[in-house]
This record gives C-alpha cells, sequence and structure tokens, in this order.
C-alpha cells in the first residue's frame, strides 16, 4: 500500500517541475529558442490532490461501541485538451484521470452495521482508479458529452444542501443504491452523459452505463473492470433540472430536479409470489434557501424523495426532509426527517 501512496504523489509531482518555465536571459542578447511546451505558460494541465481525514464514534446503540479513523487520499489530472494541443477540433475538449485510496477502519462495517454508510468517504481499502473520462462542450457550453469510465453520483442525484453533511444517505437515495449495482462512489462505469443546457432556468441530461459494476471484494478491487458484457445490461438514468430565479427579497432561489432510472437486465427477484424482471424508477431532490438575511446565516431546506417498484433489497419507497443553518464558517443540521417504505 506505501508504494501505491508513493507512486501516486511521484506522479503528481513530477510534472510540475517539468513545466516550469525556462529563466529569462539578461542583457540584450535574446534568448535561446525553446520547444512550446516550456515557453507557454498555461498548458492547461492541472494535476489537484486532496487529503480527507475523520475520526468518528459510537458511543451508544448499534452492534458494539468504538471510535474508528477514515482516511482518503484523491491525487488526478486535469487537462485543457485545447490549450495543451493548440488544435481547433479540440477547443472545448477536457481530459480527467482521478484516482483514489480510501484507508482506515468503518464505522458502518465493525460498530453500527446501519442501512446506509455513515461516512460518504468510507470504502474499501484498495488503491482504485475512479474516474477516466474524455468531455466536449458545445455551442457556447451549453451542450456537453462526457465519456469515459464515469461515476454516476457525480453526474445526478447532486443536491447543493446534501453536499454540505458526510452522512452518504444525503447522496444517492437509497432505493437506488440498494437496488442497482452500479457506479456509485467508490467506483465508477464505462458510461456516456449527455447535458443541454439552454438557459440559466433549465437543463435537462441523460446517460447510460454499464449496468454491473462487479464485487468491489473480488472482480472490482482497484475499479479496473471495464465490462461492456451485454448479460450486464445497462443503466440508462435521464434528469430534469429547474432552478427558477427568485424575485428580489429575502426569499432565495432554489433547484427542483425530477429524474427517472431503468436497467435493463436486473435478475429475476420476486414480490408476492410473482416474478418480476426489471428495475426501474423515480425520484425528486429540492434544495431551497428559505431565508438569508443581514447576517449571512442561510436557512435551507432540503426534500429528496424517490420510488422503485419490486425491489430486490432495501426500500421499496423513501423520503427525506432536511432542515440546514448555514453560516459562512460552519453548518448543522436543525431537523432530519426520514421515512422508508415497502
Amino acid at each position: 500500500m506505501k508504494s501505491a501512496v508513493l507512486i501516486l504523489l511521484a506522479v503528481w509531482i513530477w510534472p510540475v517541475g517539468a513545466i516550469a518555465q525556462a529563466p529569462a536571459v539578461s542583457g540584450t542578447q535574446p534568448a535561446p529558442a525553446q520547444p512550446p511546451y516550456l515557453t507557454e505558460p498555461d498548458l492547461g494541465l492541472s494535476f489537484p490532490i486532496s487529503y480527507k481525514g475523520e475520526v468518528l464514534g459510537d458511543p451508544t446503540g448499534g452492534h458494539r461501541q468504538g471510535a474508528v479513523y477514515d482516511g482518503l487520499l484523491e491525487a488526478g489530472l486535469t487537462a485543457d485538451l485545447g490549450k495543451l494541443t493548440r488544435q481547433p477540433g479540440w477547443q472545448g475538449a477536457t481530459l480527467t484521470i482521478d484516482g483514489l485510496y480510501p484507508h482506515g477502519s468503518s464505522l458502518t462495517r465493525n460498530d453500527v452495521r446501519d442501512y446506509n454508510v455513515l461516512s460518504n468517504i468510507d470504502a474499501r481499502h484498495n488503491p482504485r482508479l475512479y474516474e477516466a473520462w474524455i468531455e466536449q462542450d458545445l455551442d457556447a457550453g451549453k451542450f456537453s458529452i462526457r465519456a469515459g469510465q464515469v461515476p454516476i453520483d457525480s453526474e445526478f442525484f447532486i443536491s447543493t444542501v446534501g453536499a454540505l453533511f458526510i452522512n452518504s444517505a444525503f447522496g444517492v437515495l437509497p432505493s437506488i443504491s440498494q437496488n442497482v449495482n452500479v457506479a456509485v462512489y467508490p467506483v465508477a462505469a464505462p458510461g456516456v452523459r449527455l447535458r443541454e443546457t439552454p438557459n440559466s432556468t433549465w437543463s435537462v441530461q441523460g446517460g447510460v452505463f454499464d449496468g454491473n459494476v462487479g464485487d468491489l471484494q473480488s472482480t472490482n478491487r482497484n475499479g479496473l473492470r471495464f465490462n461492456l458484457n451485454g448479460s450486464d445490461g445497462a443503466f440508462m438514468i435521464g434528469e430534469v433540472d429547474f432552478s427558477p430565479q427568485a424575485p428580489a427579497g429575502p426569499l432565495k432561489s432554489g433547484t427542483c430536479k425530477l429524474g427517472g432510472f431503468y436497467h435493463t437486465a436486473q435478475p429475476d427477484f420476486q414480490q408476492a409470489g410473482q416474478p418480476r424482471q426489471c428495475d426501474y424508477g423515480f425520484y425528486f431532490i429540492t434544495d431551497q434557501n428559505l431565508w438569508q438575511p443581514r447576517d449571512r446565516k442561510a436557512r435551507a431546506c432540503r426534500h429528496s424523495g424517490a420510488w422503485a417498484p419490486g425491489p430486490r433489497i432495501g426500500a421499496r419507497c423513501s423520503f427525506t426532509l432536511t432542515a440546514a443553518l448555514v453560516t459562512p464558517a460552519c453548518c448543522r443540521a436543525i431537523a432530519r426527517i426520514r421515512w422508508a417504505w415497502g
């Protein structure tokens, strides 16, 4: 594991020195000609790296009591292919490659054993490829297409209020994540996503992805399972985003998302003694800033819900209501109510 982390850091550090500019030459003598990749001040390359660490504990309840440390190292490469190649045909194209190294103990597996994972960085402790895709923007950014190794939850189910909290229940709704073996953190899958944004109020997007990401403990330990076997089926999803502009006053703008999904090759399962073959469902997410007075403390509210007929496991329907107080320095949940049935 240590060698994998060192290699990852070396890959991130080495190109930074490689693209440094040559020092200026003093006097009137012209500087010697340099290759374009040395003299160009902006190659469109960046090498993001981040680390998250957290200590979580279960003082009462659950399977047993205890405390754990979780960490996530993330590093990768982002390239603006228009700047890098200087070719008109690559203008608006972006390449992204991202890797993960989750480590530490899991409070969910070891102590709580809850239905949803408590931490949104909790994952099996294996270095893995996460994202590897090319995106092309067209029509001044109003239309984009992304293709490659894509995690679905980085494109769909996104909630601005939900992103403030670390619990994974604020991400993909359990009616989806617990019933379909598709690409949500920490795994991605081959797929294509199309998005149209005609104006600042409306956007619509859809995608088709591999229908089975495999087993994270055996067949897909490092994110290198690029399997497009027809027997795995395809996971298709669409989402409409409506973000109206609020009138002047204390009420701020909000967002409403409506989506649906369909899996083409889910195994048979039983419901009321009758076999069912397909998995499909619908979901909604709303984020609304209720009030933002002069003290800049925003009162925000999030609703989300999903319905999926005949799941193999887990909840058939779920609904979550969350209210939050958000300040410039921190945020905290005031109330959270959740229903799940079926």
